[in-house]
This record gives structure tokens, C-alpha cells and sequence, in this order.
């Protein structure tokens, strides 16, 4: 259930429980490619590889969003794996 409808200068609406920060927000393709720092075509690339770990998109009609919290746990995953290099080339 959404809340009300913004009207100018207000905050958007939200399903109830739902913040901006929320795991179940669902996100576009622009805002996950500014979290991860690529452009479209690197995350498409990405999608088309089995092995890659990025997060699968959530279709509804032709629209295509991810998860934030799916997309925070890949860069995680990112993150650890960079962390685990670092260890075995010391």
C-alpha cells in the first residue's frame, strides 16, 4: 500500500514501512550503475554472464529494476573478494 501522493517539495511516497534506504526498494538501471560505478552496457555485459554474481533485475510489464539491498550485497561481495586478493598476494 502506497502512501499518499507527493505534492511539490515533499518527500515520495513509499510502500508503508518502506524508506529511501530500504533493501526492498526497487531501483533503475541509472542508480544501480552510479552505485556500482559502469554505465549500462558493463551491466548488461554483466547480466549475459552466468558467473558475474551481479544481482538478476525484477521485470514488471517493461519495466526492469533490482533490489537496493541485492545491489548493496553485490558490491559487498565486490568488496570481499578485492579484500581476499589483497590477503594472498601479502
Amino acid at each position: 500500500m502506497l502512501d499518499s501522493p507527493t505534492t511539490a517539495g515533499a518527500e515520495p511516497a513509499y510502500p508503508s514501512g518502506a524508506t529511501p534506504d530500504s533493501p526492498s526498494r526497487l531501483i533503475d538501471i541509472d542508480e544501480l550503475g552510479h552505485l556500482l560505478g559502469c554505465g549500462k552496457t558493463k551491466i548488461y555485459a554483466d547480466l549475459a554472464n552466468p558467473d558475474s554474481g551481479i544481482p538478476r533485475p525484477v521485470k514488471n510489464g517493461r519495466s526492469t529494476r533490482w533490489l537496493l539491498g541485492e545491489a548493496l550485497a553485490y558490491i559487498s561481495q565486490l568488496v570481499a573478494k578485492r579484500d581476499a586478493a589483497k590477503v594472498g598476494v601479502q
